[in-house]
């Protein structure tokens, strides 16, 4: 009985093996052309919907591999800078899904390429040009391993190579003006920008770069048209503000900079990324002179990079921030010494002085900063010693032989400030700082 129950079973289990081979293999379904243009028309735009639209195809879990492509693509806006773990997670998902992919696996090269993992991305794209020898995108990444191996010709033979295949792909445009900057070529990032731009006007990466490579050039009104171009076309998008306010500063529009400011600051941007901005309004505050407003934003930039969130003390920690940051962190508090110093309460600049000197006992700016101060209250003595140990550091700095003429006049010391003067021209005909 029991063996032809197993016997029975043999032949059930047989039945349906025979069953599921004789059936068709399932398709795996594609994205509808509709859905791809949908996502590609948000992703140029970063339109907020961007990020759900594509969330809600992977909930689905029907063609995984490229809606974590399109994550993955939304880093490349800006290059290497704006690449994080999110960006690399899902290229490297999107290629462990479709490892024969050409598409997703240059994807997957470039996000390697731009966090100098150069040798696993050249892997990649040998694997890809194989297949596909004519793929733009591959071409560009190629040029952009190259030159990171420091091979220059051939990096630029095959950026030629990229643009003459596909001209008109986002991307590929992308690559070349991240490429042309890194290479120092700006007449090439430019002409790449200009023409990313005309096949593409509404694509708010072409115009943000546009605006960022105009405001380094000191073009600031086609800079500031740019950002306002990518604005009106998603007001959301706080990298195209930034370069406005940016933009703004250096033309002097302070009312300008000011209401920009507000517009991402009303958001609670007490973050590291908003740094900069907190900083640009406190620069714009302090040129309108209203000091005290300038004081509050330079006071929030030192919240965010103090470890325990607070303003009173210098935090040594922060010199193991990058030097980007390290520079704004440092700016903003000497700007809010020298802003207490402006509204006349001098214990509180001197005090943070002294906070920051601890930490940086050689920091030049502070020492000269607290000269300046001691010696606008009368404190001739103490300026004259820290513009004294200024000089014994760097001879060479005419601004601090300008302080010390200034203070022996105060001092009614004619002869020593004349002095003082005839060395400061000496060291100007030999080329002071």
């Amino acid at each position: 009985m029991r063996n032809a129950k197993l016997k029975e079973m043999r032949i059930e289990i047989a039945a349906a093996i025979l069953i599921f081979l004789l059936s068709p293999l399932p398709a795996f379904s594609k994205p509808s052309q509709a859905d791809l243009d949908k996502a590609n028309a948000l992703l140029y735009t970063l339109d907020p919907e961007f990020y759900p639209f594509v969330g809600a195809k992977l909930k689905s879990g029907k063609d995984m591999a490229v809606w974590h492509e399109f994550y993955a693509r939304s880093g490349f806006g800006r290059g290497a800078v704006s690449i994080d773990k999110f960006h690399f997670e899902n290229a490297r998902a999107a290629a462990r899904l479709e490892p024969a992919n050409g598409h997703i696996l240059t994807t997957y090269a470039l996000i390697l390429a731009y966090k100098k993992k150069t040798a696993v991305a050249q892997q990649l794209i040998d694997r890809v040009l194989k297949s596909m020898p004519n793929d733009a995108r591959a071409h560009a990444a190629q040029a952009l391993i190259a030159v990171d191996r420091g091979d220059l010709d051939f990096a630029n033979s095959e950026m030629e190579l990229a643009v003459q295949l596909n001209n008109k792909d986002p991307e590929v445009n992308s690559i070349a003006y991240q490429f042309y900057r890194k290479t120092i070529n700006p007449k090439m990032a430019l002409a790449t920008l200009d023409r990313w731009v005309k096949v593409r006007p509404k694509d708010i990466f072409a115009l943000r770069n546009r605006a960022d490579f105009y405001r380094v050039d000191e073009k600031y009104a086609k800079s500031i048209a740019d950002c306002k171009a990518a604005l009106a076309i998603n007001p959301h998008y706080d990298d195209a503000r930034v370069v406005l306010i940016h933009a703004l500063i250096e033309m002097k529009d302070y009312a300008g900079v000011i209401r920009e400011s507000n517009k991402l600051l009303g958001k609670d941007k007490m973050s590291v990324p908003f740094a900069h901005t907190w900083e640009r309004r406190g620069d714009a505050y302090s040129a309108l002179k209203d000091y005290r407003k300038a004081i509050g934003d330079y006071s929030n930039v030192i919240k965010i990079f103090n470890s325990d969130h607070g303003d009173t003390k210098y935090d040594a920690s922060t010199v193991h921030l990058d030097s980007y940051q390290q520079q704004i962190y440092l700016r903003s508090w000497l700007a809010r010494c020298n802003m207490y110093g402006k509204i006349g309460d001098v214990a509180a600049a001197l005090k943070y002085i002294d906070s920051l000197l601890a930490v940086r006992p050689t920091e030049a700016g502070a020492v000269f900063l607290r000269a300046r101060i001691n010696s606008e209250n009368g404190k001739y003595d103490a300026a004259l010693k820290d513009i004294d140990r200024l000089i014994a550091s760097d001879p060479d700095v005419a601004e601090w032989y300008r302080l010390k003429a200034q203070i022996y006049r105060k001092m009614k010391k004619e002869a020593e400030a004349l002095k003082t003067e005839k060395t400061l021209k000496n060291l100007e005909r030999f080329g002071a700082r």
